[in-house]
């Protein structure tokens, strides 16, 4: 509607057709038209490098979701996927151990990469972590050590967990 006539003096004339049209440049259409240019013209090694170590978890995320579907080697992007697992927001690094389980990576490498998000203060991030090593076959001695010291913590629901993990998924040693 029209601006009323006590506000005139405060208000910036054309502002709000400026305003739409730059939401519809940064969030409409022409945003779709500049990925889509980007992925079928511009994509390169190089890009998707600078944008997984970009800390923007939306470029993360759109890297990793184009190296997955493009026919790049996964061998130069598994160290940046595994610095956004350990630096990135929950988001981003949900979509990074999604690419590196393609990389046939063993099991234990990742148990032991996973295992150190516990130290993350976000509780999304812990229980990230809590289900990929509930998921796994088994633990990896390594991995298992490694609980044994994150036991010495006041969270008793964690340390359950812990247990009944041992309890299912290691085959206990000596050690």
């Amino acid at each position: 509607g029209a601006t009323p006539p006590n506000l005139a003096r405060w208000v910036v004339p054309h502002a709000a057709y400026t305003c739409f049209t730059l939401w519809h440049i940064t969030y409409g259409d022409t945003q779709d038209s500049i990925v889509a240019y980007t992925k079928k013209n511009l994509l390169s090694d190089q890009l998707l490098i600078n944008m997984l170590q970009n800390n923007d978890p939306y470029n993360q995320i759109k890297a990793l979701q184009w190296i997955s579907e493009a026919n790049f080697s996964y061998d130069q992007f598994i160290e940046p996927a595994i610095n956004i697992l350990h630096h990135g927001n929950f988001y981003s690094l949900r979509q990074a151990l999604k690419f590196l389980k393609k990389c046939n990576l063993s099991e234990a490498f990742l148990q032991k990469e996973v295992i150190q998000l516990f130290n993350n203060e976000d509780f999304r991030i812990k229980n990230f972590a809590l289900d990929y090593i509930s998921s796994s076959d088994t633990l990896d001695k390594s991995v298992a050590k490694e609980m044994l010291k994150l036991l010495d913590n006041d969270n008793y629901y964690l340390v359950n967990v812990f247990l009944a993990l041992f309890a299912k998924r290691y085959q206990p040693d000596y050690e």
